[in-house]
């Protein structure tokens, strides 16, 4: 770059070392706005040119290309630059380089680069390097780190490290860190540390930590909270915390709660509660509520709540509305709702169908459920093949089965107890005690080993032929 001279009486006088020092902030410019505009290689080009051209580059200019490099998986890129700066870097080129080590998953890389800092580390710096740690659940050199620090922690650095204590199942010294805050805990951290208290069971805590809270309990402090106690039953506390609510529900609190109570049976109040709800339910919402309508033997209304859904039905939805239709013996109902489904089916939709389709006789028209499943593509697994098996086994063809049973045997899937025992049972039945015997070795040679249902087929038919 030469340097350019101003002979214009109207126009002001420079010195050659500031038209440099313009021009040198035209082109970080020019480079700045390369990389905002995600052009990283258009602003390392530019950067060069400044640099040849004997200007000195803004230590800013080094670190908005490092972190583009970072943000673009190029950390590598990022360290080479790193290291041939020109200029001292500031704290914050530090830490954009300790966060695009940190997320590219190079720990020792991060550790070295901050060990060998000349500025001194600020409460960003630490944040940054101790999630890195924590997500690489290398926990003791987090606590190390954190102990050391130099400046005071802020609410950021507390749930970082509380986050990487709970995940790693250091609930003990969560606590610990937790009761020795010289920050007020915020949503975040009750949060977090609510999580991992209901994960690992300890519900009494939870609550605990809940009633003594600070700070102002968020939608997801209560779901978090109503979560742990659905898991562990605790129903009537579960009611308690959201009769008691200070944050409006949200879906998922009304979810978590439905699911819950249909879970223990509870099904007057969830039906009373998804009533009432306040937001609009979603699809999970309905297939929640339809499953304990389903597995509580409730059809009709199951049928009514379908019917009136507001959105539209996921495979999910599908599939727990046919298993509780097929598990009823509703098989006619089942394959007008399967031929209506507005999303296509997948196994699970069709092993619903084939199992239901077996149990009530209609074995053959299951098998025409398999041939479609495989010509769209779907994989039949033991599941699929069980079903068939046993309702073959069930209406007398067991020639069929024993065919089924080693023809997808040499497919590669494993049959399970369930699909030995229906033809040891179906031979049984049909009095053809020599070929059950003989079926029991040959089970024997597949490396599975009867179980006790296996041996009391057998037992009670020899008993009845005394």
């Amino acid at each position: 770059m030469g340097i350019i001279h101003f002979s214009d009486p109207t126009t002001k006088k420079f010195r050659p070392q500031q038209v440099c020092l313009e021009k040198s902030k035209a082109e970080r410019g020019e480079i700045h706005g390369y990389c905002k505009a995600g052009r990283t290689k258009e602003a390392a080009g530019a950067l060069q040119i400044l640099e040849k051209s004997g200007a000195v580059p803004h230590v800013k200019t080094y670190t908005v290309l490092i972190r583009n490099y970072c943000n673009d998986q190029n950390v590598d890129k990022a360290l080479q630059l790193f290291y041939r700066m020109k200029v001292a870097p500031d704290v914050v080129t530090y830490t954009t380089l300790l966060n695009g080590l940190c997320d590219s998953g190079k720990m020792d890389k991060a550790l070295e680069v901050f060990d060998r800092m000349k500025v001194a580390p600020d409460v960003v710096t630490y944040s940054t390097l101790l999630n890195g740690l924590c997500d690489s659940g290398k926990m003791d050199k987090a606590l190390e780190v954190f102990d050391g620090m130099e400046v005071a922690p802020n609410e950021v650095t507390y749930n970082t490290l509380l986050k990487g204590l709970r995940d790693s199942g250091k609930l003990d010294k969560a606590l610990e860190v937790f009761h020795g805050m010289k920050v007020a805990p915020n949503e975040e951290t009750y949060n977090t540390l609510l999580k991992g208290l209901c994960d690992s069971g300890k519900l009494d805590k939870a609550l605990e930590v809940f009633d003594q809270m600070k700070a102002d309990p968020d939608v997801v402090t209560y779901n978090t909270l109503l979560n742990g106690l659905c898991d562990s039953g605790k129903m009537g506390k579960v009611l308690e915390v959201f009769d008691r609510m200070k944050a409006d529900p949200d879906v998922v609190t009304y979810n978590t709660l439905l699911k819950g109570l249909c879970d223990y049976g509870k099904m007057g109040k969830a039906l009373e509660v998804f009533d009432g709800m306040k937001v609009a339910p979603d699809v999970v919402t309905y297939s929640t509520i339809l499953k304990g309508l389903c597995d509580s033997g409730k059809m009709d209304k199951a049928l009514e709540v379908f019917d009136r859904m507001k959105v539209t039905p996921n495979v999910v939805t599908y599939s727990t509305l046919l298993k509780g239709l097929c598990d009823s013996g509703k098989m006619g109902k089942a394959l007008e709702v399967f031929d209506l489904m507005k999303v296509a089916p997948n196994e699970v939709t069709y092993n619903i169908m084939i199992d239901g389709l077996s149990k009530v006789g209609k074995t053959e028209q299951g098998r025409e459920f398999l041939a479609v499943m495989k010509d769209k593509g779907l994989k039949p697994d033991v599941v699929t093949y069980t079903s068939l098996v046993t309702g073959l086994a069930r209406e007398g063809n067991l020639d069929e089965a024993i065919d089924l049973l080693q023809g997808f045997t040499s497919l590669g899937i494993t049959p399970d107890m369930i699909t030995f025992n229906a033809i040891m049972s179906g031979l049984c039945k049909t009095r053809q005690t020599d070929r059950a015997v003989d079926f029991l070795g040959y089970m024997v040679s597949m490396g599975w080993k009867p179980d006790e249902e296996s041996y009391e087929i057998l037992i009670n038919v020899f008993k009845t032929e005394v």
